[in-house]
């Protein structure tokens, strides 16, 4: 009975101190001010550009940051009363003025204050920033009228590099909505002024070429890969070939081709008719081969087994205007192809995501989505390689992203290297090889939330303790011959830095953006303007394949389950490392075929 008391009494000094030292330890936070670094990375810096830095308090607080010119006078607020943490806080900051215009070369001044939870302001801390020249630009656009349905664009250019293109996108808004591709490029070796004619005739299904016509584009600088904002210019072309400015057209030219353009929609004109000029046959191609899944798995059913050796041998196939032709993949000495673009199967007793299709049982997805990960032990920013062999004279075939990226490990070997198998960064093709064992990590997801993307469909399923639970609509990458790695990778990956509103490509911004992988992130479909409610950049776009690269997702909430980016975003505030499997819209057999 003594020895009991004696313990209780042990017990409850225990909890008396372990409660006054808190007590102290909240006393003191609430009497001493907090300090604040601000570390911004080495290396150039432009107006306009998004630029990560990291700031650091002493205790958790709110962070105001500004930015100052030379001499000391206030250009922007970059944040106000934004929450942070006693580590290191990502804050981006995109060295735009008051006006959102990208500021001149020169030197500036951040300036950050932290006030701690008890109202306490820290003292201010500066670094010094200096910009080289802003980021590069299209301006002073304008339409040249032309007979023959092919209406000249011009522009002025600026940028910083030794050459840069202008890579411009063709949509018709009316009669029948229609994306018609990238085209054309120019190529720039200077700043000035530049054109460039587009063939309103070419892959046009219509009777006649007559409309309202889109066209988006940006500026990309050969050298640093930096690009302009997007430029949008709207305009219209008459029966007759002649092109305005949708703003400049005169109104019995609009009257007009609403007319013809009614006529159309009501059936009046039919494929038979045709108002426009007669062209050569070397200015017409044919249409792009559809993009389901389906469609490239019949393209490629002549595809090697993988049980001999040598190389795979199967016919080129183009899906979304994009040409691929089978990899040449190698039998290796644990019998299954090496290389890119294999197409024989890892037997494996538990392989999670790599056994299945979109289509797979709930049961299924959701053992892959809670099952460990393997991933890559670099920082999720930098890539590993995978190899055709573990011997001298070995050859890359791909990278994977650190942290986020999983592979598929077949096999750890005797030789301190593993075979696995992943879908590579470059151009989200499919390799097979080899990589170091001790790059591996294994990573374990959330438990609770999944995610499901399947690129043949565009659609973002979320999943809640072994159900989905609501899906919404998304535009995947768009890859193109010059720009392969604008292809969203499928395969597995998680949920990790959270970026908040970020820079979409030089054209606008988007909400909401997590990163999955190297540069992949999800994010909430751009505005034109930070912090707008202009979505009109890709809205029309949902569904179908469109970005650079980015998995971006609805800003409407779904009806099925309420689904879009904000939601996404709140649920990963409390949950992290979710897993998001990306189901691939084409047979992993196909490699692209780039410039």
């Amino acid at each position: 009975m003594k020895r009991t008391r004696l313990i209780l009494a042990l017990l409850l000094t225990l909890a008396l101190t372990f409660s006054s030292t808190i007590g102290l330890a909240a006393s003191k936070d609430a009497t001493t001010k907090p300090t604040v670094k601000i570390t911004v990375p080495k290396g150039t810096k432009r107006g306009g550009l998004d630029c990560d830095l990291t700031i650091t308090p002493s205790m958790a607080g709110f962070l105001t940051l500004r930015l100052l010119d030379e001499n000391g006078v206030e250009l922007a607020v970059i944040c106000e009363n934004q929450e942070v943490h006693t580590k290191a806080n990502t804050i981006t900051v995109n060295y735009l003025d008051a006006n959102g215009n990208a500021l001149p070369a020169g030197e500036y001044t951040l300036s950050a204050v932290v006030v701690s939870q008890y109202g306490l302001s820290s003292k201010e801390t500066t670094a010094d920033v200096e910009l080289g020249s802003p980021r590069p630009a299209l301006t002073d656009v304008s339409v040249t009228t032309s007979t023959a349905f092919n209406p000249t664009l011009s522009f002025y250019a600026s940028f910083d590099d030794k050459s840069a293109s202008v890579t411009l996108s063709l949509s018709r808004l009316r009669p029948q909505s229609a994306y018609f591709g990238d085209f054309p490029e120019v190529t720039l070796s200077a700043s000035g002024a530049s054109s460039t004619t587009i063939n309103l005739l070419k892959d046009n299904p219509l009777p006649t070429a007559a409309g309202y016509y889109q066209v988006k584009g940006a500026l990309v600088e050969a050298e640093s890969g930096i690009s302009s904002e997007q430029l949008t210019v709207d305009f219209v072309v008459d029966v007759n070939g002649a092109a305005y400015l949708l703003d400049e057209a005169p109104a019995e030219t609009l009257l007009a081709l609403d007319s013809l353009i009614s006529d159309f929609e009501a059936g009046k004109l039919t494929s038979g008719s045709s108002t426009a000029p007669a062209t050569d046959s070397t200015s017409s191609t044919s249409s792009s081969s559809s993009s389901s899944a389906s469609s490239s798995s019949s393209s490629t059913s002549s595809s090697s087994s993988g049980t001999t050796s040598g190389t795979q041998n199967v016919a080129s196939t183009t899906l979304d205007g994009m040409s691929y032709t089978t990899g040449t993949a190698q039998v290796g000495p644990e019998g299954l192809q090496i290389g890119v673009g294999v197409s024989d199967t890892a037997e494996q007793e538990d392989a999670g995501y790599w056994g299945l299709t979109a289509s797979s049982s709930n049961e299924e997805i959701w053992a892959a989505l809670t099952r460990d990960m393997i991933g890559v032990d670099v920082a999720e920013n930098e890539s590993a390689y995978i190899y055709d062999s573990t011997e001298e004279g070995r050859k890359a075939l791909g990278t994977v992203s650190g942290l986020s990226h999983g592979l598929n490990v077949i096999q750890e070997l005797d030789n301190d290297w593993s075979l696995v198998e992943a879908y590579r960064t470059e151009d989200g093709a499919f390799v097979r090889g080899y990589i170091r064992t001790n790059k591996l990590r294994v990573v374990e997801p959330n438990t609770t939330y999944g995610i499901v993307i399947d690129k043949a469909t565009q659609t973002l399923t979320v999943w809640k303790d072994g159900a989905p639970i609501g899906s919404c609509l998304v535009s995947t990458g768009l890859p193109t011959t010059k720009y392969p790695h604008r292809e969203t990778p499928a395969g597995e990956f998680i949920t990790v830095t959270r970026h908040g509103t970020t820079e979409y490509y030089g054209m606008g911004y988007c909400k909401y953006t997590i990163r999955i992988s190297g540069g992949y992130r999800l994010s909430e479909i751009p505005t034109t303007k930070k912090n707008g409610s202009d979505f009109s950049m890709l809205e029309g776009s949902l569904g179908q394949k469109a970005t650079r690269g980015n998995v971006c997702i609805a800003h409407d909430a779904s009806t099925d389950g309420g689904i879009n980016a904000e939601w996404i975003w709140n649920m990963t505030t409390e949950n992290k490392k979710v897993k998001v499997l990306i189901f691939d819209d084409k047979d992993r057999s196909l490699v692209p075929v780039s410039e």
